[in-house]
């Protein structure tokens, strides 16, 4: 409680809706908010806890309930993330655990005493928060992330870049200005599609750089750098994967009829080519086609031959049997081209295919490398490691040999200085020298420094 009597979480959101696209940092926030929340003592812990919607999403009935609140009651003192979201859109469990999420945050358990973080698609939360009357008034606090810029793309690439140890030369600031536009034109164009993960495909890029630097210092061909054209390279390349896997994509909105009859763009067939080959045709009852000077002949599928080999029914005008033949002749050329059409796909999807493996075995054999080399110079360590080991082994015995003479020199100087000084005083005791000179140990006994008087070993008794 403050001064004027009011709880400062009182004034403190605890629920957010995270809205953008993918790769523009949502977790990270997530992980901030965990943090600033810990250190103002909000929460107990800066821990998070990370989880999509399936989680609170049961798999039968009154599973639901039970599953979304013990995820809340692990989630307590903690920041709840739950990423996409809108995927509670998806049949009537999630509609379930939504109802059970917007109860449960009224609750006294739980109101206050945790982080509710919603996050997704921009559009896709926003149909979520359609799906509950009371979501939107629970979650009142939306944060908006948008595309990454390519200036900020091009500044995490090249920190991705150098965190494998590889040099940017020159450095991305230093790029001159024809390269630097090109980087961000293609950047500009990534963004645009609807595939782009902003810094989930920038780290891709870098990723993609670091295995083919480390693959040419393999082969011996180039240094920890890369330039602009590097970059260029594979920003190119992901642009050119991008459009094609965009290309690829069905649209769910599309019938399937416009799938699998799309609209001709060389326009109608010939009238009159037409109707001179199929009258032709007709009146010789041949059901196959006449190919055109210079042409291979084209096989015709069953269903074809048996099309065009039908006669005419009695009583068909020359008008709707033509423009039958015509709208024939056109369905096959439709089929035809949607045919060719998927052939160029598919062998694109195969070359793109053997890139990526191409690729992979490329990392492989990097990782291979760098496997060995780790093993080899952990070898080298361990070879040092026992040389210096049995060094200070044997420095150690020698030290302690050293010390333990030293300790025996001493007791022995010691022993032979106590009896000295016992000798002493037994020669002062007797007094055989009247002037109290001091004794000194000669051969075979002990004579005074004034040398009139002298003791035997015998008579001292030693």
């Amino acid at each position: 409680m403050n001064a004027r009597g009011l709880d400062p979480r009182d004034q403190i959101p605890f629920s957010f809706i995270f809205k953008g696209p993918p790769g523009t940092g949502k977790t990270t926030v997530a992980r901030k908010i965990s943090e600033l929340y810990y250190q103002m003592g909000i929460l107990a812990t800066n821990e998070y806890v990370d989880c999509s919607a399936s989680d609170l999403i049961g798999e039968f009935v009154g599973h639901t309930g039970p599953k979304t609140q013990a995820k809340l009651t692990e989630a307590r003192g903690r920041v709840l993330f739950v990423d996409e979201a809108y995927r509670f859109c998806d049949g009537g469990f999630g509609k379930e655990a939504v109802n059970e999420l917007v109860d449960c945050m009224t609750k006294p358990s739980f109101a206050g005493k945790l982080v509710v973080i919603l996050a997704g698609y921009t559009n896709d939360m926003d149909s979520l928060l359609q799906m509950n009357p009371g979501l939107s008034s629970r979650f009142p606090e939306e944060v908006i992330f948008s595309n990454m810029t390519p200036e900020e793309c091009l500044m995490l690439l090249e920190r991705e870049v150098k965190k494998s140890g590889i040099d940017v030369v020159p450095t991305i600031k230093e790029t001159p200005s024809v390269q630097y536009q090109r980087m961000t034109d293609t950047l500009t164009e990534l963004s645009k599609l609807p595939n782009w993960g902003n810094g989930r495909d920038i780290k891709n890029v870098a990723k993609s750089i670091s295995s083919a630097v480390f693959a040419s210092i393999a082969s011996g061909t180039s240094t920890l750098s890369v330039g602009p054209s590097d970059i260029l390279r594979e920003l190119g390349a992901m642009l050119k994967a991008q459009r094609a896997r965009c290309a690829h994509a069905i649209d769910p909105h599309r019938s399937t009829s416009d799938l699998l009859l799309p609209r001709l763009t060389s326009g109608p067939p010939d009238p009159i080519r037409t109707t001179t080959s199929q009258t032709t045709r007709v009146e010789e009852k041949d059901p196959t086609p006449v190919a055109e000077e210079g042409e291979e002949p084209q096989e015709t599928s069953d269903a074809a031959r048996s099309e065009r080999s039908v006669e005419r029914d009695p009583g068909v005008t020359d008008e709707i049997w033509l423009q039958l033949q015509a709208n024939v002749a056109a369905e096959e050329l439709v089929q035809q081209q949607n045919q060719e059409r998927l052939m160029a796909q598919d062998r694109e999807v195969q070359a793109q295919q053997q890139l990526e493996r191409t690729k992979l075995d490329e990392m492989r054999k990097m990782e291979q490398l760098m496997l060995q080399a780790e093993r080899e110079r952990k070898e080298e360590l361990e070879r040092k490691y026992e040389e210096e080991k049995q060094k200070a082994l044997v420095a150690l015995k020698a030290r302690r040999e050293a010390e333990e003479r030293r300790r025996k020199a001493l007791e022995e100087a010691e022993r032979k200085r106590r009896q000295e000084e016992a000798i002493q005083k037994k020669l002062q005791d007797l007094g055989v020298c009247p002037m109290g000179f001091r004794w000194i140990k000669q051969n075979n006994g002990y004579r005074c420094t004034g040398g009139s008087h002298f003791i035997s070993n015998i008579q001292l008794g030693i």
